[in-house]
């Protein structure tokens, strides 16, 4: 082996374990509506709250008001909040209502885990009745509640995400959940595309392989052409990690110009010193 490739074996070997930290972020908000529900709902609460990457939780029981599903959305929404990633949620369970206490005025919570079957009915009417709490705690239909998460500011949707599904599988009897924000998408949308980007320089370099192959004429050189032309492209990539820059879907054509430009010069080099 030449000396002179041991550089470049080194290099490679630490690129692709800088590859192994590699962040794909699609950037979901860009292809969002720009009058969705969800911007709009968002926007409302974004004066009163620091956190813009908010997401939603709906908690649904044919038995909404029973003493099984209340509770339920009160340890739900406690284990969320207990998260380091998580810096507020708000649900019926733990927003506060001004009440007069001694002939002074307090913030006391309108739920109460000692409650009994009258006070969930007292719960049950004071939310109904109530157009702000009825409006972001009770969905359109009535038939579900409503949870609000408000991410820290300095969090990470993929820290976070697998955290609140594995709580929110934690399901209690005949009650589900479920999410709903565009950082889960994001989620699966990342996971996706970085498999996507995996088996398309996989292809990439059978078809730079079959070619390189036919052109040389012998398979050792096809493979050793092919493999240089896929090696800048892997050094490149490890950029990204490096400079904690998330991959987007606009910086994905990077590595294709890279892999086409390598392409073409080690075919030159082979023609010009074959």
């Amino acid at each position: 082996l030449p000396w002179v490739l041991i550089p470049f074996l080194g290099l490679t070997v630490l690129s692709v374990f800088l590859l192994l930290d590699i962040q794909i972020d699609p950037d979901i908000r860009e292809i969002l509506p720009d009058e969705g529900n969800y911007q709009i709902l968002e926007e409302k609460l974004a004066p009163y709250f620091p956190s813009p990457e908010m997401f939603i939780i709906t908690v649904h029981s044919p038995e909404l008001w029973s003493k099984g599903t209340v509770s339920y959305v009160a340890r739900l929404t406690g284990e969320i909040e207990e998260l380091e990633e998580i810096q507020t949620t708000l649900s019926i369970t733990s927003v506060q209502d001004l009440r007069i206490v001694n002939d002074e005025m307090v913030f006391k919570p309108i739920y109460a885990p000692e409650s009994s079957e009258s006070n969930l009915e007292n719960l049950k009417s004071l939310v109904e009745s109530t157009p702000l709490f009825s409006t972001y705690f009770l969905s359109q239909n009535r038939e579900a509640f409503t949870i609000y998460v408000f991410p820290g500011k300095n969090s990470s949707y993929r820290d976070y995400v697998p955290l609140i599904r594995k709580i929110i599988r934690e399901e209690s009897g005949s009650v589900t959940s479920s999410v709903f924000g565009p950082q889960f998408v994001r989620f699966d949308i990342s996971r996706l595309l970085f498999r996507d980007v995996v088996l398309l320089c996989c292809l990439a370099l059978i078809i730079i392989f079959a070619i390189e192959t036919i052109i040389t004429r012998s398979f050792l050189t096809g493979g050793i052409l092919a493999v240089s032309s896929l090696l800048p492209a892997i050094w490149t990539l490890s950029f990204f990690p490096l400079l904690s820059i998330a991959l987007q879907n606009h910086y994905v054509i990077v590595p294709v110009f890279v892999i086409a430009l390598a392409t073409s010069y080690s075919i030159h080099l082979y023609q010009h010193y074959a």
